[in-house]
């Protein structure tokens, strides 16, 4: 359809001591920062987060956001219970090696839980977790593998990845898309998503679609847009690339003559640099309501952007209100939650069971209940719901369904 305008456990200690240092050691906590209206008094109670703001595929934004949660819980929600929340933040490269060093840091001191903060490295963390009972939660998991998780192990609020191909299954149908050709960042965890999930679904609901496999660190996109032209297809984007591989290719495509539907995957920094006729009618499908979506969003809705935007601001992040960063702020946030219903001490299992216990409408996010029964095969799964947006005219994002949020039908994927 033709674009609308419609407004390692064998690593050595001595490289694990190393890997720890360039990962944990660089944080800074002097800069003064805002005090809120509820702040926390009571004992410190300290967390492990892992985040993917180092090496080739480094999104810094999804620091960003565990860094604004981790102001928003202390100095609007009074804490944990009154307890200071303290983020233990290991700055992953996509490296399992480093993975492992943090998750071996965090088991030795004890954390009752650890942040996935959508960090594709995290497959190296996760055995080392759960051999040490340590549950761990995020909104989304980078690494397909991870979904898999006994239930209690892990818990992913926002659903698995096959989420964003249920969301596309109802984009493709809204916009009448017939053929598709997506760019991809080359990694194992993509494979393996658009092997079992993206590639069957379209084949089943009959949209050709076409992948093409890239590294952001050496592409050249108006090459890479050009393949992704072949054939005229009615969508071409990205389904992984970081934000500045997405506005490059989203220039190419509209430099090189394509008027298609652009999908770009969860990137939203391109409209600060494409002309809003070459930016309107994009679409994407995030996993929480956008930062521009506010004109469109509900009152409730419309108030919790305007925390997430005072808590990015408070940290020095106010021009950063991507969606990853809101990923980081919504699994801190949601996981800080869960453990200010814990009556006694906090640890792993009582951690755990308040996890398992989720139930409520997540921050800017889907209707979560943390069972182990929302998705077939995917235990760690917290919804079955999705959310798409297409941009208008006037820089906004509109949700393509009225109500936002909207269930999947589970039936395409075995339930």
């Amino acid at each position: 359809m033709k674009r609308r305008k419609s407004g390692l456990l064998g690593v050595p200690a001595v490289a694990l001591a190393m890997l720890l240092v360039a990962a944990c050691g660089a944080e800074d906590d002097t800069a003064e920062v805002p005090v809120g209206d509820n702040v926390a008094t009571g004992e410190t109670l300290t967390i492990g987060v892992l985040v993917p703001s180092n090496g080739n595929l480094a999104t810094p934004e999804n620091e960003y956001g565990v860094k604004a949660a981790e102001w928003y819980v202390n100095n609007q929600l009074g804490g944990v219970d009154g307890r200071k929340l303290k983020l233990d933040i290991c700055q992953g490269d996509g490296s399992p090696e480093t993975a492992v060093a943090c998750a071996n840091d965090f088991v030795e001191k004890g954390y009752p839980v650890v942040v996935d903060g959508y960090d594709f490295s995290f497959g190296g963390a996760r055995p080392i977790l759960v051999e040490a009972g340590i549950p761990f939660a995020g909104t989304v998991s980078g690494d397909p593998t991870n979904e898999t998780a006994e239930f209690g192990q892990g818990f992913y609020f926002s659903g698995p990845l096959a989420v964003t191909a249920g969301g596309m299954l109802n984009m493709w149908e809204a916009q009448g898309t017939k053929t598709a050709n997506l760019v991809v960042v080359d990694a194992p965890s993509s494979h393996t998503y658009v092997d079992t999930a993206l590639m069957p679904l379209s084949e089943a609901v009959g949209v050709e679609l076409k992948i093409q496999y890239v590294d952001p660190s050496k592409s050249d996109y108006n090459a890479v847009a050009a393949a992704s032209l072949e054939g005229d297809p009615d969508m071409a984007g990205s389904l992984s690339l970081p934000e500045d591989g997405c506005t490059s290719l989203f220039t190419a495509l509209r430099q090189q003559g394509f008027d298609g539907d652009i999908y770009v995957g969860s990137c939203t920094q391109y409209v600060e640099t494409m002309s809003p006729q070459d930016a309107a009618g994009t679409l994407v499908i995030p996993r929480m309501w956008l930062a521009e979506s506010k004109p469109h969003a509900p009152e409730q809705v419309a108030t919790e952007l305007d925390d997430f935007t005072e808590a990015m601001n408070a940290v020095g992040f106010g021009d950063h209100l991507e969606s990853r960063a809101m990923y980081g702020f919504g699994g801190v946030l949601t996981v800080a939650q869960a453990m200010s219903t814990i009556d006694g001490d906090i640890n792993a299992e009582t951690v755990t069971k308040a996890l398992k216990a989720v139930d409520q409408q997540m921050f800017l996010g889907p209707k979560l209940k943390c069972d182990g029964q929302q998705w077939p095969g995917r235990p760690t799964s917290c919804t079955t719901q999705s959310i798409y947006f297409e941009l208008q005219d006037d820089g906004t994002y509109a949700p393509g369904n009225e109500e936002g949020f909207v269930d999947l039908d589970m039936k395409l994927f075995g339930g």
